[in-house]
């Protein structure tokens, strides 16, 4: 793509006329199993395991005009820059079913290690976290077709290759965005509980949601002025 912008710009220099040309490649990979033991007719365990391998490569390249064509690299726009993750997840699982009930609980332990690496400059920065990610399912169904069902889970959320390269991106000249290459993964605590019922002779249907949740470390922009007015843009980690 290319970036031509005059006399918009706050800075002092404010013409701008470059090529960009961003590249990017992204693969994922899983393989797991899950095996279940009844105990008795209304209760089973059920164990898990799951491996994912995640590798995400940018390169983003900004070339300048020089005598016609767009010959110079400006090496403050170019950046390559990959990831490479691993993640295990153990689980175990409690299930209690009947006719109109049924209870599930349990948790996977997660570990993830991360190795960020800007391939310009060789810097990397790795990342190790263990969560564990307790979860619970309750389901109750009346005879009048109703049915109400609680759950409580959690989730924890890796940032992209885009949050996390550390580049510039000038596509807007005042307004700059910037990546975080030590952002953390969030974490999530979530609690809903679901209401509905039905009628088949007269097709009526009723629902109700309720959901809460907090986030801790998630993703959030700050944003700040720099001395020429433009508007500087990167994501950070937020609690509350």
């Amino acid at each position: 793509g290319f970036l031509n912008s005059s006399g918009n710009s706050l800075a002092a220099n404010d013409t701008v006329d470059q090529q960009k040309v961003n590249t990017s490649t992204s693969q994922s990979h899983n393989i797991g199993t899950t095996y279940t033991e009844p105990l008795t007719k209304k209760i089973k365990i059920e164990f898990s395991y799951d491996y994912t391998y995640n590798f995400d490569e940018s390169d983003k390249k900004t070339l300048d005009l020089y005598k016609g064509a767009y010959t110079v690299e400006n090496p403050l726009y170019t950046n390559s820059f990959e990831t490479r993750r691993n993640t295990h997840r153990a689980g175990a699982t409690y299930i209690y079913e009947v006719k109109k009930y049924s209870f599930k609980t349990g948790a996977k332990f997660r570990e993830v290690s991360t190795i960020n690496t800007n391939l310009v400059s060789r810097e990397k920065i790795s990342q190790s976290i263990n969560n564990v990610l307790p979860f619970m399912n309750i389901s109750y169904k009346t005879d009048n077709n109703k049915r109400i069902y609680f759950t409580y889970y959690t989730n924890a959320q890796q940032p992209s290759i885009s949050q996390i390269q550390p580049l510039p991106d000038n596509s807007n000249p005042n307004q700059i965005k910037e990546g975080t290459p030590d952002l953390k993964p969030s974490f999530t605590n979530s609690v809903s509980l679901n209401l509905n019922s039905w009628k088949v002779l007269s097709s009526a249907y009723a629902y109700c949601n309720i959901k809460f949740s907090t986030t801790n470390n998630a993703f959030s922009n700050d944003t700040r002025t720099d001395s020429i007015g433009r508007t500087i843009t990167r994501p950070v980690n937020v609690n509350g």
